[in-house]
């Protein structure tokens, strides 16, 4: 494998790679405290306070109206009521919030609640059409009976007889049956006393316990049901958003101090993780660099900063994105001739050792250097005095 040729000044030496990974180690560090600084000490209590609380309290008020959340005795939300042999503990609210909560049909005004406008307590959007098909339907249409015995209690699928097509069913519930030994459909299913166990090819007896994990998932999809209103999804969203905000914007700052603020008070660009282990910036010709690179670095940074605000359907999307530009960065570094990283490639800068190296302005103060150098080199093998040279490492 042929290596490139990595053309620098003399005079200019690239700083080690454990000596870059200490600095960007100590700089996030660094970072990420003055993150905490600013996010605690102002940002996160300006946007809690006058933004965020107020949707928050929003969405509490939907689940709790919903019958889909609980408090404890000491105030603290319960998103799932705990019960490992009662299927009926999760059942009420399950049936409460298909048949009233999202069609307005029965409401239950909570305690102290107006009493005159039952109907405020039920979802904002209970009489909005629901489209099926090319049809439009009212929600207490769509929420039957008939579909919750098909999608709630997941009851097997009958011939024109009304007998079940498959006798060794899998089904923890199953249709009720009149005088008459007809099934009912207009009614809700009951409990089977047994079903089909695929693992063991046999009738198996259900048990409390299996019911109540079977409507504990029920009850889980209708929380998740509800999380996806839209007049839900809607402020969750902009509660997101602003919460996103109110952190991405302290880390900016704080970028900006460590990447920024700091390198342009100190020599040649140091932060104070490169201060720390003595490396420092050049252009990419081996030169020194101009302040407006400094600027030019941080944009990978702000890049991933402000996915995170609008990218915010799901923190793993975030993660994911940062993780990527990450990886490509140290890819770069690692691989390229320079040791550029993705924001040395953006800026057109390198990191060299500070100690090892004399960094000039442009090639021609390093001819005139380099010359100074030749001429003292030739005093003293004359025998000469050596002269004098002041340059700035």
């Amino acid at each position: 494998m042929i290596k490139r040729k990595v053309t620098l000044p003399r005079h200019t030496i690239l700083a080690k790679q454990s000596s870059r990974f200490g600095a960007i180690i100590v700089d996030f560090a660094f970072t990420f405290l003055l993150t905490l600084v600013f996010y605690f000490g102002c940002f996160g209590l300006i946007f809690t306070n006058f933004i965020t609380n107020k949707d928050y309290s929003k969405l509490n008020t939907y689940e709790i109206n919903s019958h889909l959340v609980i408090y404890d005795n000491d105030a603290k939300k319960i998103n799932i009521i705990q019960s490992d042999d009662d299927y009926k503990v999760y059942e009420e609210p399950v049936k409460y919030f298909y048949f009233s909560y999202l069609t307005g049909e029965n409401i239950e005004v909570p305690e102290g609640g107006d009493t005159s406008n039952p109907l405020k307590y039920a979802a904002p959007n209970y009489d909005e059409k629901v489209q099926v098909g090319e049809e439009y339907i009212t929600a207490k249409e769509y929420y039957s009976i008939s579909w919750y015995n098909e999608n709630v209690l997941g009851i097997v699928d009958t011939d024109y007889n009304g007998n079940e097509i498959n006798k060794n069913v899998s089904a923890y519930f199953t249709y009720q049956k009149d005088s008459e030994g007809n099934i009912d459909k207009s009614v809700l299913g009951v409990p089977r006393t047994e079903r089909y166990d695929s693992s063991k090819n046999q009738m198996q007896e259900i048990t409390p316990t299996q019911l109540a994990s079977y409507y504990k998932q029920k009850y889980v999809t209708a929380y998740y049901t509800l999380m996806d209103q839209p007049f839900y999804a809607n402020i969750a969203s902009h509660a997101n958003f602003y919460t996103g905000i109110s952190i991405v914007i302290p880390f900016i700052i704080a970028s900006f101090i460590s990447y920024i603020i700091i390198p342009l008070f100190t020599k040649n660009g140091a932060t104070l993780g490169k201060l720390l282990f003595k490396i420092c910036l050049a252009n990419y010709e081996g030169y020194k660099f101009k302040k407006y690179q400094l600027l030019l670095r941080i944009i990978p940074l702000i890049l991933v900063a402000i996915s995170m605000i609008f990218v915010r359907t799901s923190i793993y999307i975030c993660l994911t994105i940062a993780i990527v530009i990450g990886l490509v960065s140290f890819c770069l570094m690692m691989a390229s001739p320079k040791k550029c990283a993705l924001h040395d490639y953006v800026a057109r800068t390198i990191v060299v050792d500070k100690k090892a190296s004399v960094l000039f302005d442009n090639p021609v103060e390093e001819e005139k250097y380099l010359l100074d150098e030749d001429k003292k080199d030739e005093k003293i093998v004359y025998g000469g005095e050596e002269p004098e040279l002041k340059y700035e490492k």
